[in-house]
């Protein structure tokens, strides 16, 4: 079924539409959610938040935009608040042998694993060194597959703005991972 007609179920009182709006799009959202905050925890609550808020907001959702664009405008938002709320202090995070197990997932070399984990460890680091105008972009574009236009109707920035901050995004990322300066 298509998220357009879920939204207008959704919005005459038929819940279990939410519920299959929620199973369709969770997976991205955390993930979205996690390359913006970095955390697992954080970006869990951070999904079911973003949740919450369209359950609240759903009726004013008048179509104008895509489900998808309104959906990552509420991500955003509530991302670049968490972030300006926790990440004024440097945390550091340290996952027990079965959170690094669940997310990387189970392979069948030991050192896959470790140099999987050392990766995404890594890029996560990279990231969290972005300006966030440069790391929205680019989780947008490159992990969430989003579309330059959607991603215009997302953040309300031009294309021509969009393209060259994603080019230098992506520039200073490849920097740091080439300088090993990712800590």
């Amino acid at each position: 079924m298509l998220d357009e007609q879920l939204v207008q179920q959704l919005q005459q009182g038929h819940r279990e539409a939410f519920t299959t709006l929620v199973s369709k799009w969770q997976h991205k959202i955390y993930t979205f959610c996690y390359r913006q905050l970095g955390e697992q925890a954080l970006s869990e609550e951070a999904t079911q938040d973003v949740f919450v808020k369209v359950f609240t907001s759903i009726q004013s959702f008048r179509g104008d935009a895509k489900f998808s664009t309104w959906l990552y405008r509420i991500a955003t938002n509530h991302c670049i608040n968490l972030r300006a709320k926790y990440h004024r202090r440097k945390r550091q995070h340290h996952d027990s042998f079965e959170d690094v197990e669940q997310r990387i997932g189970v392979t069948e070399n030991p050192l896959d694993k470790l140099e999987t984990q050392d990766f995404e460890q890594q890029l996560q680091q990279a990231l969290d060194q972005l300006p966030e105008e440069h790391r929205l972009l680019l989780i947008l574009r490159d992990i969430q597959d989003c579309t330059y236009e959607e991603i215009a109707d997302i953040t309300n920035l031009t294309m021509g703005t969009i393209k060259s901050r994603i080019h230098r995004a992506r520039k200073n990322l490849r920097t740091i991972l080439e300088r090993g300066d990712h800590e």
